[in-house]
């Protein structure tokens, strides 16, 4: 992910690309990202292939915080390199203790406790249904687009990387490119970090087949990338239709 803004970066400066070389570039970057995610995973997999993990002598404790900490890793290294907070950067120590006691101190809005009430639920089911511990249930429409997948596909991929993960990513690349307000980049940034980490964990499961869990990273990442063309389509026909309105709304004044 670090690498991905880096290579935003190189277009800091441009003006906002055309919609067709931003689409073709936002689904090259996610392949790339993807490619990293697996190879990242392949090295975990062999780690894990180790007898005192199959015989459970040596346990892996962390399963919610691997969940967790890209999120958190990635909001920091954006703050770094984006002008989010307050059109500037948090690159240094002076900028780092001064963004604590701004943030800390500033004055907050009434619905802003209904955001944080709305993002804590994301979160909680984000969290609750990783790992096999008894956590959030599974509805019943998500369990027959399982069985359907599990039929249809040599390998079910994660709902998280294919709905959520992989078409943010690529709405974020487009959303840079296009010079789109920052904090919905960020926010798509975000969302995308999920399928990234979730092909990764994938990786960890050590009684999977590695094949296995390269043909769910593929399909997901297949499937994906389609809902992530469909996603970035929609999106600017909607823009296309509001820019019409408006305009329709100037002739008539």
């Amino acid at each position: 992910m670090i690498r991905l803004m880096e290579e935003w970066r190189r277009y800091d400066g441009a003006r906002p690309l055309g919609a067709i070389k931003s689409t073709v570039l936002a689904v090259l970057y996610l392949v790339i990202a993807a490619l990293f995610a697996a190879i990242g995973g392949m090295y975990i997999a062999s780690l894990l292939g180790n007898t005192k993990f199959f015989m459970e002598f040596a346990i892996f404790r962390g399963v919610k915080l691997t969940f967790v900490l890209p999120i958190v890793l990635v909001i920091i290294a954006y703050l770094q390199r984006f002008p989010l907070w307050k059109g500037r950067m948090i690159n240094s120590k002076e900028e780092a203790k001064k963004f604590v006691v701004e943030f800390l101190t500033m004055d907050v809005k009434f619905y802003v406790f209904f955001v944080m009430a709305a993002l804590g639920g994301v979160a909680w089911v984000f969290v609750g249904r990783s790992g096999h511990t008894a956590g959030v249930p599974v509805p019943g429409f998500e369990l027959m687009l399982r069985r359907f997948l599990e039929n249809t596909l040599y390998a079910r991929p994660r709902e998280k990387e294919f709905i959520i993960g992989h078409p943010a990513l690529m709405l974020a690349t487009f959303a840079f490119l296009r010079k789109w307000p920052t904090v919905i980049h960020f926010l798509l940034t975000i969302a995308g970090v999920i399928g990234i980490a979730s092909m990764v964990e994938t990786f960890c499961h050590i009684r999977t087949p590695v094949f296995m869990s390269i043909m769910r990273g593929y399909d997901g990442l297949l499937i994906g990338a389609l809902l992530g063309l469909l996603l970035i389509i929609a999106v600017r026909f909607m823009m296309y239709v509001t820019q019409w309105f408006q305009a329709r709304e100037v002739d008539h004044e």
